[in-house]
């Protein structure tokens, strides 16, 4: 059975303000110019990628409106993720759903990439990676990429 989101649902980031449309996470989130400590909020994806600080028990919920327009349950807590670490998940559907606002012509393709590479930044943070180092193992993932014919 999925979890679901009780009772009124939130309507926009704590933090930026953004009209929550389509998800939203209910989680702690740090070092923000509201708080010099960490607190709880309601926040955008994109908020919880820069203030947050992982998901699981005591950390974070990711909830995803389905077409019944209920707000489901998808990473943090007991759900099903097919063997992937939450952050893996997470980025792969983060990964899908900017490129699907990408394909519907929401956004651009450079705020598209912007929201990649800033996923693929907090997810090595969280690992443990220094900034110094997620900076290095993007320039290379970059030069390895480059030297592929990657558009087949």
């Amino acid at each position: 059975m999925t979890k679901q989101w009780i009772g009124q649902a939130p309507s926009q980031c704590q933090l930026c303000e953004s009209k929550l449309t389509t998800s939203f996470v209910d989680g702690r989130v740090q070092n923000g110019p509201w708080s010099s400590t960490m607190t709880w909020a309601i926040v955008c994806e994109e908020c919880h990628l820069s203030h947050g600080v992982g998901f699981g028990t005591g950390k974070a919920q990711k909830f995803v409106l389905d077409d019944s327009g209920d707000w489901n349950l998808t990473i943090g807590g007991t759900v099903d993720i097919d063997g992937d670490s939450p952050w893996q998940y997470f980025g792969n559907q983060l990964i899908r759903e900017v490129f699907g606002q990408l394909d519907a012509g929401l956004i651009t393709q450079e705020e598209a990439w912007d929201k990649v590479t800033a996923c693929v930044i907090q997810i090595h943070t969280n690992r443990g990676l220094t900034n110094n180092l997620v900076h290095q193992a993007l320039e290379e993932s970059i030069q390895r990429t480059l030297k592929k014919d990657v558009s087949k």
